[in-house]
C-alpha cells in the first residue's frame, strides 16, 4: 500500500479498477495456488525442482526461523544468492514477515558487501 502514495491517485484507482492491483501479498498469491493446485511445479533450477505446496511449506519454515534469530518487520536483510528456489523462498519469507529483502549480487566480493552492508543498515 505504500507504493500507492508515491503515484497519483487516479492512476491507482485504475490499477485497482482493472485488477491489476490488490491487497494481496506474494505469500498470499502463492498460498492461493497451493490450494488450488499443489502438485503444480512453480519452479526449476538447475539443481531441483519445487510445486506450489512445497514452495509454501518452505517459504513458512523459513519464515519462522527468520522469526526466531530475531528478524522482525521493517529489518533490512541481505540476500546473497544465486538464482536458485533458496533465493525465492528467502524472498518471500521475508515479505512474509514484512522485513525488507536488499537482494545483492551473488558475485560481489567482501569489498562491495562490506559497503552495501554498512550503507543498507542491514540488520542479518
Amino acid at each position: 500500500m505504500a507504493y500507492v502514495n508515491m503515484i497519483k491517485p487516479e492512476l491507482a484507482r485504475r490499477y485497482r479498477d482493472i485488477g491489476a492491483w490488490t491487497d494481496k501479498t506474494f505469500f498470499e498469491f502463492i498460498e492461493e495456488r497451493a490450494g488450488k493446485h499443489p502438485d503444480r511445479e512453480v519452479f526449476a533450477d538447475s539443481r531441483r525442482r519445487i510445486t506450489y505446496r512445497a514452495l509454501a511449506d518452505e517459504i513458512l519454515r523459513c519464515a519462522e526461523l527468520y522469526r526466531r534469530i530475531g528478524i522482525r518487520r521493517g529489518d533490512v536483510v541481505t540476500v546473497q544468492l544465486p538464482n536458485w528456489i533458496e533465493f525465492a523462498v528467502a524472498f518471500f519469507a521475508l515479505e512474509l514477515i514484512g522485513a525488507v529483502a536488499n537482494k545483492v549480487n551473488p558475485d560481489f566480493r567482501a569489498r562491495e558487501l562490506d559497503y552495501i552492508l554498512k550503507f543498507s543498515g542491514s540488520s542479518a
